[in-house]
């Protein structure tokens, strides 16, 4: 089964990002420096022409402008502007020029490295952005700075950029602990839970200091959970929290946990015991509304989030969720005014709030209305114009209109022809609508660019062992992606169809199996009651179907298989 790209909602992080950091310092500066009399007159000619250039909506004429009066002028303030204009644009050689000037005017800004390792990466030049990832994280430096850095490659590239930058820092540093922290964290962040819990197991056998031994223990707890364990995962959290039962970080993690898992009453008394020591504290003021919005107390969610909104703090995470409380409520204008407020205070939450303003304006289904929301958010925000897109495709999908998705798609690959996220959906949109042929050709050429990514193996593999007698390719695909991502369901999925497309329904019914118990979707449920239904176990494969039918009524493929297996 192939797998998709995961997109969740997630905590913002603690400490600024860099490039926040970058873009206050710029914004707040610039003008100042534009209306000082002591900048020469080809420095002020150039800001003129940067003014003209940003009114017309150029951006790469106005990130020019800038270069040439940071120049003339010896400013790395103009420099930082000029980066930060061509970036947010997606003009990535303008903004690596303007970062090496950027750079050489303030040789010990951090700032400056960090655009120049994301336009490295992001142009395809791994062994620059390598060196530029080294000065920026020594392999002996604080972890925090892996967690630092983990959040701004998740801000800033697409998920296959994020895992390639990961796998290169380990396989440079391969026996330093930190790059496998950050693997770790990207993986996990991304939905590859099996590659985060590998590291966590390969980190939890090395002697290391107790704070990131605790470190360790909340990735590994973070990949079972969210790998479809959360048994075992809530125990490791609540193992962690009795070993340093003061700790407030881990009581948080172990809430997150919870409400993840679905238990939103022990989430909410967890949360509620530790407000009492902590009345203070915001993330607890946001577990608590979470846990009462899921228990169906939309107003005691909605005065939680207003003393958090109050706070000042995490302010575009909390319009988000205050817009969804107000859906609860049925007030979806007021759904609406709080989902445009959280996008414009936060750039990387525009993709989710896109989807959800969609969804209110075309109340449900497709309209010109709603696809009309996706395209001005991705034209208003370009950096995340891929990942808007990739949601729009998304939302399609689930309304089964797949020719329109791959339609979406396309368009994205004309606007982003080198974004990896959007080539490898296209890819899996081409095999759906039926041209695997073409599919499988992008998938193999992405392959090649991105060796040891198991979502490119899988989509391969199982486009073989569905649509052609190539079992051995197939199987050999899907094992590679299972040593580098070991226990993910659709890769157990993928696996077990090729055993039974093999005769072996034996084998196939354990993988499927152990697929269903972590991913109870309809697809993997649709192949296990298949191997059930020809290892003689008909009964047991009609309920199974039934079951996940009732949640899934609209899910053609498992309505087609209670039908044509009722009377058998």
């Amino acid at each position: 089964m192939p797998v998709l790209t995961r997109p969740r909602l997630r905590r913002l992080s603690r400490g600024g990002a860099l490039l926040v950091v970058a873009l206050v310092l710029s914004l707040s500066l610039a003008p100042t420096l534009a209306a000082a009399p002591t900048l020469p007159d080809s420095a002020l000619s150039a800001l003129g022409r940067a003014a003209r250039a940003a009114a017309a909506h150029h951006s790469r004429a106005e990130a020019l402008a800038l270069i040439d009066a940071a120049e003339d002028s010896a400013n790395p303030v103009l420099a930082a502007r000029a980066t930060l204009v061509a970036y947010a644009d997606r003009r990535l050689h303008t903004a690596h020029t303007a970062a090496l000037l950027w750079r050489t005017l303030a040789p010990h800004d951090p700032q400056a490295v960090s655009f120049l390792f994301l336009t490295d990466v992001a142009l395809g030049r791994d062994p620059q952005g390598l060196r530029r990832l080294a000065e920026l994280l020594p392999p002996g430096t604080s972890w925090a700075g892996e967690e630092t850095m983990a959040t701004l490659l998740i801000r800033r590239l697409p998920h296959m950029l994020d895992l390639r930058v990961a796998q290169l820092w380990v396989h440079r540093h391969p026996r330093a602990s930190g790059p496998r922290y950050l693997l770790g964290l990207v993986a996990l962040r991304i939905g590859m839970s099996g590659t985060a819990g590998l590291e966590a197991h390969d980190l939890a056998r090395r002697k290391l200091p107790l704070d990131r031994r605790l470190r360790v223990g909340e990735l590994k707890a973070q990949a079972l959970v969210y790998g479809g364990r959360p048994r075992r995962g809530l125990a490791e959290a609540r193992r962690l929290l009795h070993t340093q039962p003061a700790s407030l970080p881990l009581a948080v993690n172990l809430i997150s946990l919870e409400l993840v898992s679905d238990h939103n009453r022990a989430a909410h008394a967890l949360a509620l015991h530790w407000h009492r020591t902590h009345p203070r504290n915001l993330a607890l003021f946001l577990a608590l509304a979470l846990a009462d919005l899921h228990r169906h107390h939309p107003q005691r969610a909605r005065r939680w989030l207003t003393r958090l909104l109050e706070s000042g703090r995490e302010q575009a995470l909390t319009a988000f969720n205050i817009g969804r409380v107000e859906l609860r409520l049925h007030h979806p204008r007021r759904a609406r005014f709080w989902f445009r407020w959280a996008a414009a205070r936060a750039e990387r939450d525009v993709p989710s709030v896109a989807l959800a303003l969609a969804r209110l304006a075309g109340d449900g289904q497709d309209t010109r209305t709603a696809r009309a929301v996706f395209r001005d958010y991705a034209a208003r925000v370009p950096l995340q114009g891929p990942a808007v897109r990739l949601l729009e495709a998304h939302w399609l999908d689930g309304l089964h209109r797949f020719h329109a998705a791959r339609r979406v798609l396309a368009k994205a690959y004309a606007l982003y022809p080198d974004d990896p996220d959007v080539i490898y959906s296209l890819a899996l949109a081409d095999m759906q609508v039926g041209h695997g042929a073409l599919g499988y050709r992008t998938l193999r050429a992405l392959g090649r660019r991105y060796p040891d990514n198991a979502w490119i193996l899988n989509a391969e593999g199982y486009y073989l062992a569905r649509r052609t007698g190539r079992l051995a390719r197939a199987a050999h695909d899907i094992d590679r992606a299972l040593a580098l991502d070991p226990g993910d369901p659709p890769l157990l999925d993928s696996r077990g169809w090729v055993s039974y497309r093999r005769g072996h329904d034996r084998r196939a019914l354990v993988l499927f199996r152990r697929a269903y118990q972590h991913d109870r979707s309809p697809a993997i449920a649709l192949h296990y009651g298949l191997a059930l239904w020809h290892t003689g176990h008909q009964n047991q494969a009609r309920r199974l179907w039934s079951r996940i039918y009732k949640r899934h009524p609209h899910d053609r493929a498992l309505a087609e298989a209670l039908a044509h297996h009722a009377g058998s």
